[in-house]
């Protein structure tokens, strides 16, 4: 008898260890998706506003997304502008 609860055993310690190496991986898997994710939605804020300089005292800072832009003359404030109807 204490041969096959020994054989049991093993068994059993295989199956656990089979069972958290298969969790395991696909915990690393989503968290590599959701990763990506975050890594992609930071290039596109990044990538969003540009900032054009037509003078010394005239800037523009243009919204990629939506179109609309922002114009600062003469250390005025900031006005913003929508983005033009088609």
């Amino acid at each position: 008898m204490n041969k096959n609860l020994q054989a049991f055993a093993i068994i059993f310690l295989g199956i656990c260890i089979l069972l958290g190496s298969i969790v395991l991986s696909k915990a690393i898997d989503n968290n590599q998706v959701e990763t990506i994710q975050i890594q992609s939605e930071q290039q596109d804020s990044q990538d969003r506003y540009e900032f054009i300089t037509l003078a010394s005292d005239y800037y523009v800072v243009f919204d990629t997304h939506t179109g609309d832009f922002w114009k600062k003359i003469d250390g005025q404030e900031w006005i913003k502008q929508e983005a033009p109807q088609k």
